[in-house]
C-alpha cells in the first residue's frame, strides 16, 4: 500500500508513464489490502470485488507492461500474456464465487508464468548493472517471484480443500515476503541505498587510486565514461567538458557510440543550456535536450536521456550524459551515485592535468636550455670560423707588406712591384666584405648570406688568389699549381674566391716544406667541380 501511495503521489506529480505503470503494477496489491480492510467491517460490493480480482489477476500482465519499459520485450510475448489474462480472468469474474476448479487453476496458472516470465526480465535486466539499481532490481525480482509462488500456493489450496489451510498460510507468508521485498525495492531507507552503493564506490576508488601520475586525465575520464552505461542502464554515456577555450569537447564516451558526433565539440551556449535542462531531473525525451542530445541519439538511436552535472576548477562545467532506448526504474539512485564517482573522477583528473602540464613545462624548459646551449655552441662555431676567415686576407696582406718591407731602398723609398700592391688591395676588399658580413646580424640571425649569382672567369680568380698566397707558399717552399678543364662558371664570385682562399690556406698550412698544393676543376654533369688538394696529413675519415 505504501508503495502503491508513493507511485501515485509521483505520477500525479510528474505524469511519467514510468511511473504511472510502476502505481498500476502495485494498484492490484492495494486493492487486495483495500477489500481485506473492508471485510473486516462488511462485505464489499460486488463491483469492488470484481475490480479488485482483475486487477490482481492482472497483475503480472501489469508488471510485464513496466519491464518493457526497462527492456526490450517481444511484442509477441506482451500479446500473449494479453490475451492469456483477458481469457482466464473475464471468465473467471463472470461466473461469481464459488469459481470452477479448472477455471481457477487456469487463471493461476497464466498468473505464475507470467509472473515468472516478469521475474526472469527483471533479474536479467540486474546482472548488467552495478550499485543499488543492481540490488533494487534483483530484490524486486525475486519479490515478483515470491507473489507468483504466493498465488501458486493459494492455487494448490482451493484444488485440494483438505490442505486449504495450510496452504492458505504458506501463501500468506509467501505473500508477506514478496510485500517486504517490494517495499525494500521500491522504498529502501536512505542508509540502505549508501550501503548498496558502497561495493561501486570502492570498486571505483581502488581503480582511480592504482591510476600512474603518468597517466593522461584522459584515461580517467575514459573510466568513468565506462562505468556509466554499468550503473544507470544507458546504451551510451559520454562526459562532455568546457575547455578553457570556451568550447565543449568529448572527453571519453562508452557504450553503443559509433563514430563521435559533430567532431566531438560543441558551442558552449548548447551545453549549458543542456545542463539546465537536465541538471535538476530525471530522465527526459531526447527532443527536450536540444541540439547535443540530438546528434548523440541520431548515432545510438536512444529515446530517453539523463545528466549528471560536474564542476570543474575556475569555474568550468562538465557532464555525464547518458542516453538509452529504454528507461531507468532506479534512475535517481543511479545519478546519486554517478555523481559521487565523477566527483573524484574530476579532482584526479584534474591532478592528473596539472601534473602533465608541469611535465609539458619542465620539457620546455629542459629544450629551452638545450636550444641555449646550441646557441651558444653556434656563437663559439662562428667566432672561430670568423677568426679563420679574417686570418687568411691578413695573411696575405702581412706576407706582402714583409715582401715590400725586405726590398732594397733607394734612398728614402722602396720600389715594388704594382702587382703586390694589387694583391694587398683584393686582400683588402676581401677582408672589408667579410667583416661587412659579420656586421650584417640579420643575415647571421637567418643562418643565410644572400649570394649574388654572376659568370666570371674561373682561371682569373683561381690566378688571384694563387698570386696572394705566393707569400705563404714560398716561405714554406711548396709547389702550388692549378689545372682546370672549364673556363668560365656561374656563381657568387666573392664567396666562390672566399671559400677558395679558405681552402687553399689550410691546404698550405697543413702541408709540410716541400709537399705540393693543387687546384683542379671539371664538369660533373650539369654542374662545375673545384677541388683543392695536397700532400698533407689530411684529416681522418671519422671526422
Amino acid at each position: 500500500m505504501l508503495v502503491f501511495l508513493r507511485a501515485l503521489i509521483s505520477y500525479l506529480r510528474d505524469r511519467d508513464p514510468l511511473g504511472r505503470d510502476v502505481m498500476l503494477v502495485f494498484s492490484a496489491l492495494a486493492s487486495l489490502f483495500v477489500l481485506q480492510v473492508l471485510r473486516l467491517f462488511t462485505e464489499p460490493p460486488p463491483v469492488l470485488q470484481t475490480l479488485g480480482t482483475l486487477l490482481l489477476l492482472g497483475q503480472p500482465f501489469l508488471t510485464l507492461r513496466l519491464v518493457s519499459r526497462l527492456r526490450r520485450v517481444s511484442g509477441l510475448v506482451m500479446l500473449g500474456a494479453l490475451i492469456a489474462y483477458l481469457a482466464t480472468a473475464l471468465p473467471l469474474v463472470a461466473v461469481g464465487r464459488p469459481a470452477p476448479v479448472p477455471l481457477t487453476l487456469a487463471a493461476v496458472a497464466v498468473f505464475v508464468v507470467t509472473d515468472a516470465l516478469a521475474a526472469w526480465y527483471l533479474a536479467s535486466e540486474a546482472r548488467r548493472r552495478h550499485g543499488a539499481g543492481r540490488v533494487r532490481l534483483t530484490i524486486a525480482s525475486i519479490s515478483t517471484a515470491l507473489l507468483a509462488a504466493a498465488i501458486l500456493a493459494a492455487g494448490a489450496g482451493a484444488a485440494a480443500s483438505e490442505a486449504a489451510a495450510l496452504a492458505s498460510g504458506v501463501a500468506r507468508a509467501v505473500a508477506l515476503l514478496a510485500a517486504v521485498g517490494y517495499l525494500l525495492a521500491f522504498l529502501p531507507p536512505a542508509w540502505l541505498r549508501r550501503s548498496w552503493h558502497a561495493a561501486a564506490t570502492v570498486h571505483f576508488s581502488e581503480w582511480l587510486l592504482a591510476i600512474p601520475h603518468s597517466e593522461p586525465a584522459a584515461t580517467i575520464w575514459d573510466g568513468l565514461a565506462s562505468a556509466a552505461p554499468a550503473i544507470g542502464g544507458a546504451d551510451l554515456a559520454a562526459v562532455l567538458i568546457e575547455r578553457p577555450n570556451g568550447t565543449v569537447a568529448v572527453a571519453a564516451i562508452a557504450g553503443d557510440s559509433g563514430p563521435v558526433p559533430d567532431g566531438g565539440s560543441y558551442a558552449i551556449d548548447d551545453f549549458r543550456a543542456l545542463i539546465n535542462v537536465g541538471a535538476g531531473s530525471g530522465e527526459q525525451q531526447v527532443a527536450k535536450g536540444g541540439s547535443i542530445v540530438e546528434s548523440f541519439a541520431q548515432v545510438s538511436g536512444s529515446r530517453y536521456f539523463s545528466l549528471v552535472p560536474l564542476s570543474l576548477e575556475h569555474g568550468r562545467q562538465a557532464a555525464i550524459l547518458m542516453l538509452s532506448r529504454y528507461r531507468s526504474l532506479f534512475r535517481a539512485d543511479d545519478r546519486t551515485l554517478l555523481a559521487g564517482l565523477g566527483a573524484q573522477a574530476t579532482l584526479l583528473a584534474q591532478r592528473q592535468e596539472t601534473l602533465a602540464e608541469q611535465a609539458r613545462l619542465s620539457n620546455q624548459l629542459s629544450d629551452t636550455v638545450e636550444a641555449l646551449k646550441g646557441a651558444n655552441a653556434a656563437k663559439s662555431d662562428f667566432l672561430a670560423s670568423m677568426s679563420h676567415e679574417l686570418r687568411t686576407p691578413l695573411s696575405a696582406i702581412v706576407g706582402f707588406s714583409e715582401l715590400m718591407r725586405d726590398e732594397p731602398r733607394n734612398g728614402g723609398s722602396v720600389a715594388v712591384p704594382a702587382e703586390w700592391v694589387e694583391h694587398i688591395h683584393r686582400s683588402g676588399e676581401h677582408l672589408v666584405g667579410i667583416i661587412n658580413d659579420v656586421l650584417d646580424l640579420s643575415k647571421v640571425d637567418a643562418g643565410r648570406i644572400e649570394l649574388r649569382r654572376e659568370e666570371f672567369d674561373l682561371h682569373a680568380v683561381v690566378g688571384d688568389v694563387i698570386a696572394e698566397l705566393r707569400p705563404l707558399v714560398e716561405r714554406k717552399r711548396l709547389a702550388l699549381g692549378s689545372s682546370l678543364e672549364v673556363g668560365r662558371l656561374v656563381a657568387d664570385r666573392g664567396r666562390f674566391r672566399q671559400m677558395l682562399y679558405n681552402l687553399l690556406s689550410n691546404a698550405i698550412k697543413f702541408t709540410e716544406p716541400g709537399g705540393e698544393v693543387r687546384v683542379e676543376s671539371q664538369e660533373n654533369g650539369g654542374d662545375i667541380l673545384v677541388s683543392v688538394s695536397d700532400t698533407g696529413i689530411g684529416i681522418a675519415a671519422k671526422h
